[in-house]
């Protein structure tokens, strides 16, 4: 649902990029876009930031899981 939500903006917004991956399930593991404003942000300060916008929201009651957020500066 969400690739194909991806790859369509993808086919009308020439500067959008998306990656993504799976597991050996099918299930998506990893999703990263960018779209032209990202690329020049990125380009003009050359650093990446990355917010975990569901910090203490139990919203799927997945007791014990554990969320993975990415920091990354070049």
């Amino acid at each position: 649902m969400v690739i194909n939500r991806m790859t369509d903006k993808k086919q009308y917004l020439a500067d959008y990029s998306f990656e993504y991956s799976v597991d050996d399930g099918k299930r998506l593991t990893g999703l990263f876009w960018a779209d032209g404003l990202c690329n020049l942000n990125y380009m003009e300060f050359g650093d990446v930031i990355s917010f975990d916008a569901t910090f203490k929201t139990n919203r799927w009651c997945l007791f014990r899981s554990q969320a993975l957020t990415t920091t990354v500066g070049m």
